[in-house]
């Protein structure tokens, strides 16, 4: 509603400055920009997301010219009034401005003139979701059975990796959040104890593996049947630079499409393996939801079984986008076997379907056939 009902707006921004019209009609925006400086109009980039939004402009008296332009423009053309309280007027050399959770700032460079952007999350937001997180973790205490406190583990550790995401782009991302990686790691190996929690090296931990992998930091965890759980470190994140926003890339066209896979490629294995973690499933085992073999080893070994066949299906060989399943190749094995990730292969779903069907598949490529009727082999039908 709010993009609806501002749009007026941004279009009247645009129009007192990018877009004011000039005798000379220039073809190149960067040269119009270039002539508009050198005249006496007053400068402003807006960036706004929803209702909130900054004005970037270049100077104190220019800043406060938008701001009486802008309460004006507001209130006789769309009946709103600026907030006194939260419509500031500050200079990003000196001090920060807060916007949509992150502080920015201007800093000089070795060069004599020279600045450029730092930006931090918001210090004081992230305190509060520290706290959050501290609590949570704190409250794994109160769990007796080893099945709930994995689940617990998996929320905080979604909780954690959900804070380092938003805030991958602020480019002190790291030397902010780690100064509470302390804090919640000693929090993590006390709440643990009666589980027999114990420090380990998180590249010698089961989940999270495309982020565990590439660190050596001490985690606590537990250990699982064969896997070590541990409670991921708020400290694994790095600055991630932003790509300028392109217009055309959109998910509701063809061309906007093609446009964000040619940008980005497709997602390394490891992290579409990682997705497969998910918190809904996670809860169902806890609670004693699924069947007994559908177990937390489970539960982790699928997203390896995943990585190791390289995300496409045992049975068709196609590769795998969505509705994967993960078959038990021998389901006689006993508990502490049968989820080892020998024992689990990656299947679409309806190929998944095929292998229990008991029904005549031969009209399939002679290869799928054989793989089905080799997996059914394997079966006990009841």
């Amino acid at each position: 509603m709010a993009n609806a009902y501002l749009d007026t707006f941004d279009h009247w921004i645009n129009k007192q400055w990018e877009q004011k019209q000039t005798e000379y009609k220039y073809a190149d925006k960067r040269h119009r920009i270039r002539a508009l400086k050198k005249t006496k109009l007053r400068p402003a980039y807006l960036i706004r997301y929803a209702d909130d939004w900054v004005i970037v402009t270049n100077n104190k008296r220019n800043a406060e010219e938008w701001k009486r332009s802008i309460t004006t423009f507001l209130k006789d053309k769309l009946q709103l009034e600026l907030s006194a309280e939260k419509t500031l007027i500050t200079n990003v050399r000196k001090d920060y401005v807060k916007f949509l959770g992150y502080e920015y700032k201007l800093v000089k460079t070795s060069n004599e003139n020279g600045f450029i952007t730092r930006t931090v999350p918001n210090r004081q937001k992230l305190r509060s979701k520290i706290i959050t997180i501290h609590q949570e973790i704190k409250r794994l205490r109160r769990f007796t059975r080893i099945e709930d406190v994995i689940h617990h583990i998996n929320l905080i550790n979604s909780k954690i990796r959900g804070l380092i995401n938003y805030y991958e782009n602020a480019t002190w991302v790291h030397i902010i959040l780690r100064k509470y990686s302390r804090i919640l790691g000693y929090a993590g190996i006390n709440s643990l104890k009666r589980f027999n929690g114990q420090w380990k090296p998180a590249n010698k931990v089961n989940n999270l593996n495309s982020i565990h992998m590439n660190y050596k930091t001490q985690l606590a965890t537990i250990t699982y049947f064969n896997s070590l759980i541990g409670i991921t470190c708020i400290g694994f994140c790095k600055w991630k630079r932003v790509h300028q926003k392109i217009p055309d890339e959109t998910p509701y066209s063809h061309l906007g499409r093609q446009i964000y896979i040619s940008r980005t490629g497709k997602k390394p294995l490891k992290i579409r393996a990682d997705e497969l973690l998910t918190t809904q499933l996670s809860e169902l085992i806890s609670r004693g939801l699924t069947r007994r073999i559908y177990n937390f080893e489970y539960y982790l070994n699928r997203a390896y079984a995943f990585n190791r066949d390289k995300g496409k299906c045992k049975v068709c060989g196609e590769e795998i986008l969505n509705n994967l399943e993960t078959h038990h190749v021998d389901p006689k094995l006993s508990l502490d076997l049968i989820n080892r990730v020998p024992n689990l292969i990656s299947t679409h779903k309806t190929c998944h379907q095929m292998i229990h069907d008991n029904k005549d598949h031969s009209n399939l490529e002679n290869q799928t056939w054989k793989k089905i009727s080799a997996l059914r082999e394997k079966l006990i039908y009841t």
